[in-house]
């Protein structure tokens, strides 16, 4: 069976022409999070794959656990890519389970929206014909052309150990963010909101870290015994959290000398006042909620010889008004490109560099750097800045 896989993502910075950058952002996201009852919480064993019916996402982890070859499994991955072939005993193992004794349990799902997807955690266990196999699985899925598929997103280790460890009710209750009569998760829900009042993942992930295997925090909050939970009623709560993410692609190309005759139409959109000057330094590229965004940045000279630093969306119709963008492009006209390549993670960066200031309270998921800390950060103490500012 497949086991769970922290995902990891090639992380690169390259200096020079087209810096190739990994950025992660945090927001409040809207989600609706429900435990399965005994009346929805299971699927059983599927032999024939014109029977899979992927319009929910309980169909989908149906096809994917008991899909009877490669070519099967294959079909439920959104990007091929993603896809790693199973062994053919592993399809014989199945075959022979009784198709009434074997099924998969459901346990919860977190669903939300990202750029315009329905998207899903899913968690579930597999109760199989004499096989003692109660090891969680979490899937992560999108839904496209009406259709449910295994989609597997970058830098999303905390919230999937989250949703992949924790008792189903805690994490409702953690979610909720209400007083229990339990102090201990009264206790955590106060550590771990945003400054909005929401649960932070990034918060609650950094409080689990700290939790021994036989800590009392493990025993009550993870399914480290069971997923019982006698004093939770409720199954579905909708609100916000916070959680991260990473821009699908992000691109700066810098202008020399000679680019700039190359580029006269981008000099002739920005140039308002003829007597003006000019000069192109820097373009962003950003893909962010199925649109990109491309911001260059300029040295405007006027008339009197005053140089300032600006920046400017090409496609003046896309819409800015989002944190994540605003931040990235606030700090792209703000800061030098210096900023960028000394708080990329590197394999082989000096112990010094970790312990700077800036680089250590940027990080986000596997070291990345996460733009909106860094935008806070800034905001908070722009001093910290002073070698990377423009003006």
């Amino acid at each position: 069976m497949k086991k769970y896989v922290t995902l990891l993502i090639i992380l690169f910075f390259t200096t020079g022409n087209g810096q190739n950058l990994v950025l992660e952002y945090s927001g409040d996201n809207a989600v609706d999070f429900h435990i399965y009852n005994s009346t929805d919480n299971f699927k059983y064993k599927i032999d024939d794959i014109t029977k899979v019916d992927r319009s929910t996402v309980e169909g989908l982890v149906q096809s994917y656990f008991f899909a009877a070859n490669n070519d099967w499994l294959k079909n439920n991955y959104l990007e091929e890519k993603s896809f790693s072939p199973n062994e053919e005993k592993h399809f014989s193992t199945l075959k022979k389970l009784n198709k009434e004794k074997s099924k998969v349990v459901f346990l919860h799902k977190l669903s939300y929206k990202l750029e315009g997807f329905e998207m899903c955690y899913i968690n579930f266990i597999a109760d199989l014909d004499g096989i003692d196999f109660k090891f969680p699985t979490l899937l992560s899925c999108i839904k496209k052309d009406n259709k449910w598929y295994v989609y597997n997103l970058a830098n999303q280790q905390k919230i999937t150990d989250i949703l992949w460890t924790f008792r189903s009710c805690r994490i409702l209750q953690l979610i909720n963010g209400q007083k229990t009569n339990n102090p201990l998760m009264n206790n955590l829900i106060q550590k771990t909101l945003s400054t909005n009042n929401f649960l932070d993942i990034n918060k609650l992930y950094d409080q689990t870290q700290t939790w021994s295997f036989d800590d009392v925090n493990q025993r009550f909050f993870t399914m480290t015994d069971n997923n019982n939970c006698d004093d939770n009623t409720v199954l579905d709560v909708s609100k916000n959290i916070n959680f991260t993410s990473v821009f699908k692609s992000a691109k700066i190309n810098t202008f020399d000398k000679d680019d700039q005759a190359k580029n006269i139409s981008i000099i002739s959109n920005i140039k308002k006042n003829p007597t003006d000057s000019i000069y192109l330094k820097a373009k962003f590229d950003i893909d962010y909620n199925g649109q990109n965004y491309s911001v260059i940045k300029y040295n405007l000279i006027n008339s009197t010889g005053k140089s300032t630093i600006k920046t400017q969306l090409l496609d003046s119709t896309l819409d800015v008004s989002s944190k994540q963008i605003s931040e990235v492009i606030f700090l792209f006209e703000n800061l030098n490109l210096q900023i960028f390549g000394d708080l990329s993670p590197s394999m082989n960066a000096p112990e010094s560099q970790k312990q700077d200031i800036l680089y250590k309270n940027t990080r986000g998921n596997l070291d990345v750097l996460n733009i909106s800390k860094l935008y806070d950060l800034y905001k908070n103490d722009k001093t910290l800045f002073a070698k990377y500012l423009e003006n």
